[in-house]
């Protein structure tokens, strides 16, 4: 079996997440996915690299509702059940990271924007 290049990007890209949530300050403590900083990381990992990025921003709607009403333990079960979804769902050539408390974010290689709207 040989490698392509598209493989080695993968795992490339696959490694450096790794080494990036390696790393408890480049991490979210309640996720374990990378935060802000660990994003920023790992944009300027990619460098001048020539391909299109789209950044994705999902937004929890009513998070602080369900801490109040709810509790803590509720709404960091409902944080830690978005994060493994949308963790499920992307590749690994994809970069997940949780933003702000009520922020996930996706950066997402562009192969074109037809191909994007399709997911």
């Amino acid at each position: 079996m040989t490698t392509t290049f598209t493989d080695r990007r993968a795992i490339e890209k696959s490694a450096e997440n790794e080494r990036i949530t390696d790393q408890p300050e480049l991490r979210d403590q309640l996720t374990k996915l990378p935060n802000k900083e660990g994003l920023s990381r790992h944009y300027q990992s990619l460098g001048n690299s020539g391909a299109g990025y789209a950044y994705v921003i999902i937004c929890m709607e009513r998070y602080l509702k369900i801490h109040e009403v709810f509790g803590f333990g509720a709404g960091a079960l409902n944080v830690i059940t978005i994060a493994e979804v949308l963790r499920s769902n992307i590749s690994d050539t994809e970069f997940l990271c949780r933003e702000t408390p009520d922020r996930f974010g996706i950066l997402l290689q562009m192969d074109g924007e037809e191909n994007l709207t399709k997911r």
